[in-house]
């Protein structure tokens, strides 16, 4: 199937921003092989600042489970009416689904009409697809493969040639965010010659009330800032979202020169401030991967989940994917995770081994 007679595309993904950058190279690549295509996308209540500079991306619409669900009744489903309606009227050619459930093809197919639906034949949740990638190459657990190159398997439908595909994530900062930088560096005096770190303590918010089982032990890392201050006279900025804000607290407290920016920072600020880092250090999350889009250096810290898979996406090596290997890790597959209690991938990863690819990342 070729794109000639294809004007508008609708791309689905309503994950986390981990998720969104791992689709971006998809985007691009459509966009350089079809350019006159118009690529719309519908995502989440989490990511918008992801796709909001992309040139690639023609338009976005929101939605938003948690509001919808907070709302009242009757107003909830004039706003589901609102949301299929607007939807409807695009007149969408195609649909690229992500989302691994048969909810979006269901309402692709028989609400907004669109004609040609491609995604993943998961757990046989490709019913309302017309054209879907096969059972045993939709579970990327089964081969470890990057999700980007995962991803790139819906393209194959649509004859792009492999040799378009890029090893690389894609992330477009505003740069009008420069203003608060040099704000905020006046605010803490911060000069251009120290060795400014950013930790990243959390992550894995869509992992909910379980992300803690992704996480660095805090010790660890409390181990690791007294190393980089004492041994590096390092400034650490601790970065992350709201949820990890009383995380973040905790870990900031004892070292009086480090700066708590946990949740309260956009995206696109946050990456105006690993732009200007020397390192970025922290776990597998989604602001790990937005420092692995920005090419930034950066050591990324593993446990249950594959390196393989989620691990930086990017040919420059300036990223480390850094983990203690057990004979039980990865034990992230199928996109759960046992509720593991001694996490010994996480804790035998100590701090001196991390303050040595600090060294060396440094050099």
């Amino acid at each position: 199937m070729q794109l000639k007679n294809i004007k508008k595309i609708l791309l689905v993904n309503p994950y986390g921003i981990g998720d969104s950058l791992f689709i971006t190279p998809l985007i691009r690549t459509l966009k350089k092989v079809y350019p006159d295509t118009l690529l719309d996308i519908l995502i989440g209540s989490r990511t918008k600042e992801v796709f909001h500079l992309n040139p690639n991306v023609n338009h976005i619409f929101e939605y938003n489970k948690d509001y919808f669900r907070s709302l009242p009744l009757a107003k909830r489903e004039l706003s589901y009416i609102k949301l299929h309606k607007n939807l409807k009227k695009q007149n969408f050619d195609l649909m690229l689904d992500f989302s691994n459930t048969d909810e979006y093809a269901f309402w692709a197919k028989f609400f907004w009409k669109i004609p040609i639906r491609i995604g993943f034949q998961y757990r046989n949740r490709g019913r309302f697809l017309n054209y879907r990638v096969p059972k045993k190459l939709s579970n990327p657990f089964e081969n470890e493969r990057p999700v980007p190159e995962h991803y790139y398997e819906l393209l194959k439908f649509l004859e792009i040639d492999s040799k378009h595909f890029e090893k690389r994530l894609y992330f477009y900062p505003d740069p009008k965010e420069s203003l608060w930088l040099k704000s905020l560096f006046q605010q803490y005096s911060i000069s251009e010659k120290e060795l400014i770190i950013l930790v990243v303590p959390g992550g894995g918010a869509s992992w909910g009330v379980n992300a803690h089982y992704k996480q660095w032990p805090p010790e660890h890392f409390s181990n690791l800032i007294s190393k980089l201050i004492s041994h590096l006279n390092a400034r650490i900025f601790f970065v992350g979202g709201k949820e990890d804000q009383p995380l973040s607290s905790t870990l900031c407290n004892p070292f009086k020169s480090s700066i708590d920016l946990c949740g309260k920072t956009n995206l696109h600020q946050l990456a105006a401030l690993m732009k200007s880092s020397h390192l970025v250090i922290g776990n597998e999350s989604g602001p790990l991967h937005l420092a692995t889009a920005l090419d930034c250096k950066a050591i990324l810290l593993y446990g249950p989940v594959s390196q393989k898979m989620y691990g930086p996406y990017s040919e420059t090596n300036n990223q480390i994917p850094l983990y203690h290997q057990t004979p039980c890790r990865p034990c992230y597959q199928n996109y759960r995770s046992p509720l593991c209690e001694n996490r010994i991938c996480l804790s035998e990863l100590t701090a001196d081994v991390v303050y040595q690819q600090v060294l060396n990342a440094l050099k």
